[in-house]
């Protein structure tokens, strides 16, 4: 509690108005100190949200990752490396001609 124009209504019971005491009872809410903290609000996120999206978005990543690594590997391999091989085997044919 912070503000001192709080303890006119959570201060002692008998300094409160009178409706007040009569309607919640002089038992609880009162007798509280000015700075002194009396409450505490409590905010939680449920986790299972959270984890579930970034395993979806993980999967993704990996997913398009590993699709452009394969293009890459069957490019390099049958595109780059299967010319070469040609390449080397007609040189080859063409040595043991001469």
């Amino acid at each position: 509690m912070y503000q001192p124009t709080c303890l006119a209504c959570h201060g002692e019971p008998s300094a409160a108005p009178p409706s007040l005491v009569e309607r919640y009872g002089s038992s609880s809410g009162f007798r509280w100190k000015l700075n002194e903290i009396v409450g505490m609000e409590i905010v939680s996120i449920p986790v299972d949200y959270f984890a579930k999206e970034s395993r979806q978005l993980f999967l993704a990543i990996a997913g398009v990752a590993g699709a452009i690594f394969f293009s890459f590997f069957c490019r390099y391999r049958f595109g780059f490396c299967g010319n070469l091989d040609r390449l080397t085997n007609k040189n080859k044919s063409v040595e043991l001609e001469f």
